[in-house]
C-alpha cells in the first residue's frame, strides 16, 4: 500500500498480533476491515501498548483482554492493570475512539478474576463499541459488564474458515497417513489442550461408547498437564490415539478430513472459532449447549448436549459416531452454514461500526 493510500485511509490499532501463529482470526479480520477502507496495524499482544500505536491511530480494537490485564499473581495483576488503564486514559484523552471485541466473558484461567471482571467493566464503559459474536454473547455482556447503553454493544456472527485454511487432501490419504482404517469411526479433538476444553471427560466418556471401529483423536499442544499425565489417563484404551504438540495450518487439514466428528467438550466457554473451524471442512459438532455454541452450530450442524449431565457428552458421542448417515447430513449443512459466514461480511459490518464512532 503507498503512503498515499495510507494516510488517506482512518487508521486503526488492533491490540493482539495480526498473525497470529495458529489462529488465523486477527489476520483475517484485519484483511476484511482493510478491504472495507481503514488501514489496521497490529500492535502486539502486549500489555505495555502505546509505544506501539502507528502515527495517526484514529480507533483502538482491544482483544482477549483478561489476558492483558491478568497474571497468576495478584501483584502482578495490579501491575498489569494499572500500566494498561493508565494507557487507555491517556489514548482517550488524545481522541482515539476504543472499541473492544469481547470473546470471553472472563479469563479461562481463573486468575483474579475479581480484578479482571473490573477491567471488564472499565472497557465497557470507556468503549465507543462494543462487538460480540452471537446474542447470548450480547445479553451476557451487557449484563455482567454493566453495560449502560445497551445500543453500543453489536452483534457480528464469528466468521468461517472456508478459503483461509489448506483443503485439498482426501479422507483416504489423510487417514492412511493416521494410521486409520477407512471404515473407522473417528472423533476428534484438535486444538490447545487444557483442562477447560474438557479433554480428561472426553477421553473417559469415549472410555464407556462400546465400538472396536471407533476411534478418538487428539492432536494439539498440551499445556496445564504433561504429556506423561496424558498417555497415563488414555494408556487403557488403544483406540484413542494422541498426536502430540502444535498443529501447523496444512497439518489441520490431515486430522479434520480423517475425522467424522468433532468433539469440543468444553466445560467454559464463550465463542468457539475451533466449532467453525470443524465446520469448515464439514464435520459435525459434537459440543454442550453453552455460550454461542447453540447459535453457531445448532441441530442441523452437530449434537449439542446439556452441560449438566453427566451422561450428556458420552450419549451425544455415541449418537455421532453410531449414526453415520446423520452426521453426514450434519455435516453437509455444516459446510453450508460456514460458507456463508464470510470475513468481508464480518468486515463490512466492523467499518460500519467503525464510521459511526467516528462519526463519518
Amino acid at each position: 500500500m503507498s503512503e498515499s493510500q495510507t494516510t488517506s485511509r482512518p487508521v486503526v490499532a488492533f491490540l493482539t498480533i495480526r498473525h497470529n501463529k495458529g489462529n488465523p482470526y486477527t489476520g483475517n479480520l484485519c484483511d476484511a476491515i482493510e478491504h472495507a477502507g481503514f488501514t489496521v496495524e497490529g500492535t502486539g499482544f502486549r500489555t505495555v501498548f502505546l509505544q506501539h500505536m502507528p502515527r495517526g491511530t484514529r480507533i483502538l480494537h482491544i482483544h482477549w483482554l483478561g489476558a492483558l490485564v491478568t497474571a497468576p499473581s495478584r501483584l502482578k495483576t495490579l501491575f498489569k492493570f494499572v500500566v494498561f488503564f493508565a494507557q487507555l486514559l491517556w489514548v482517550r484523552m488524545r481522541g482515539v475512539r476504543v472499541v473492544w471485541t469481547v470473546h470471553n466473558l472472563l479469563n479461562h484461567e481463573r486468575h483474579n478474576r475479581a480484578l479482571d471482571l473490573l477491567a471488564s467493566r472499565l472497557v465497557a464503559r470507556w468503549s465507543s463499541a462494543v462487538f460480540v459474536h452471537c446474542g447470548y454473547a450480547r445479553d451476557e455482556a451487557i449484563r455482567l459488564f454493566k453495560i449502560g447503553r445497551p445500543s453500543k454493544v453489536v452483534v457480528t456472527e464469528h466468521p468461517s474458515y472456508v478459503g483461509s485454511q489448506p483443503n485439498t487432501i482426501s479422507r483416504a490419504d489423510a487417514r492412511r497417513e493416521l494410521g486409520l482404517g477407512e471404515a473407522d469411526r473417528v472423533a476428534l479433538f484438535l486444538g490447545v489442550i487444557r483442562p477447560y476444553k474438557g479433554v480428561l471427560d472426553l477421553i473417559e466418556a469415549f472410555k464407556k461408547i462400546n465400538r472396536p471401529d471407533g476411534r478418538l483423536l487428539i492432536a494439539g499442544k498440551i499445556r496445564e498437564m504433561t504429556e506423561a499425565e496424558l498417555r497415563e489417563r488414555i494408556a487403557d484404551d488403544p483406540r484413542i490415539l494422541l498426536h502430540p504438540g502444535f498443529v501447523a495450518d496444512e497439518r489441520v487439514q490431515v486430522f479434520m478430513n480423517a475425522s467424522d466428528v468433532v468433539a469440543l467438550p468444553y466445560r467454559d466457554m464463550l465463542t468457539s472459532g475451533s466449532a467453525l473451524l470443524a465446520m469448515s471442512f464439514g464435520k459435525a459438532v459434537v459440543g454442550p449447549r453453552i455460550g454461542c455454541m447453540p447459535e453457531q452450530v445448532g441441530p442441523d450442524c452437530g449434537v449439542l448436549y446439556d452441560a449438566e449431565d453427566a451422561d450428556g457428552l458420552r450419549g451425544s458421542l455415541q449418537r455421532a459416531i453410531d449414526d453415520a448417515d446423520a452426521t453426514a447430513r450434519m455435516g453437509a449443512s455444516a459446510m453450508a452454514r460456514a460458507k456463508a459466514l464470510t470475513w468481508e461480511r464480518m468486515g463490512d459490518e466492523v467499518a460500519r461500526v467503525y464510521r459511526q464512532v467516528l462519526g463519518d
